[in-house]
């Protein structure tokens, strides 16, 4: 396979996994210096990280259930169970057998609550919670993971072209060796904003809009409490801009509904990410 099909495939194979997992974003992660693999995959998505001073490949996939409606009217929840499998991949860098696995390196399932309420037409609340466990094979052993958080999204602008919505969030993320006191805990402030432009093309019968969104991510409160001492996570901000195609209304396919593809790059202290999603990520 030449390099130009191995990156098309690549780019197809999450293009696919963004929209058929019902989540707000898949990302692939190019960071290769995170030795805590497990809450950091956990916000940041699929790619590098560092396992016991080995670098693996961490493949986030964020599962969620339908929604389900709730008190007040109007409020829905829906339950969540993202799975990480960490594992040593085949090839080199730059190379797709880079994403292939050859050995089994970690698991991690984090379930978890997330609530939907709109106190005002124009903006949307999002608490959540998530608890769950994380096996190293290489070390054999087990940590305890907690994420909790508020996500937010209003529309500041809603014209007869344009719109223009804000997001924000607040969370905070620890994980800590069981039987051993070793514990590792960050949190997270992320702001962004979306513009959306309403185009005179149909697709699907529907109406099409395109977006440019900026996102900033910044990690603070990092707690790192390991023995043997490892290189403690030095990861402070991360700045995303990102592009997006939608329809005005959702499209079914093999019963999941679509209606917004995207695509954006981060970068940081420690790398880059480029990320496959369902658009504005909030």
């Amino acid at each position: 396979m030449t390099k130009p099909l191995r990156h098309l495939a690549l780019t197809f194979t999450l293009f696919t996994l963004s929209n058929a997992i019902q989540a707000q974003d898949v990302s692939a992660r190019f960071i290769d210096d995170i030795p805590v693999h497990y809450i950091y995959a956990s916000v940041l998505g699929t790619g590098f990280y560092d396992l016991s001073g080995k670098k693996i490949v961490v493949a986030r996939l964020p599962f969620a259930s339908k929604k389900f409606n709730a008190p007040p009217a109007g409020s829905q929840w829906r339950f969540i169970f993202p799975l990480a499998v960490g594992y040593e991949n085949m090839g080199e860098d730059n190379d797709f057998e880079m994403w292939l696995p050859s050995e089994l390196l970690s698991v991690s399932m984090v379930p978890g609550l997330e609530y939907f309420y709109q106190p005002r037409p124009n903006w949307l609340l999002k608490p959540f919670i998530q608890v769950g466990l994380g096996r190293d094979y290489v070390q054999h052993e087990t940590t305890s993971i907690a994420i909790g958080g508020l996500r937010s999204i209003g529309n500041l602008y809603d014209g007869e072209l344009w719109d223009i919505a804000v997001g924000n969030s607040l969370q905070w993320a620890g994980e800590e060796l069981q039987h051993k006191e070793q514990y590792t805990s960050f949190s997270l402030f992320e702001f962004g904003m979306n513009f959306k432009r309403k185009l005179p093309v149909r697709v699907l019968n529907r109406q099409l809009n395109m977006s440019f969104y900026t996102v900033w991510q910044y990690f603070y409160n990092q707690q790192n409490a390991r023995y043997p001492l490892v290189k403690p996570v030095d990861l402070e901000n991360l700045y995303q801009l990102g592009f997006s195609l939608g329809l005005q209304r959702p499209y079914s396919i093999l019963g999941v509904n679509v209606d917004t593809v995207s695509i954006g790059l981060s970068r940081g202290e420690e790398g880059y990410a480029i990320s496959f999603g369902t658009g504005f990520p909030f």
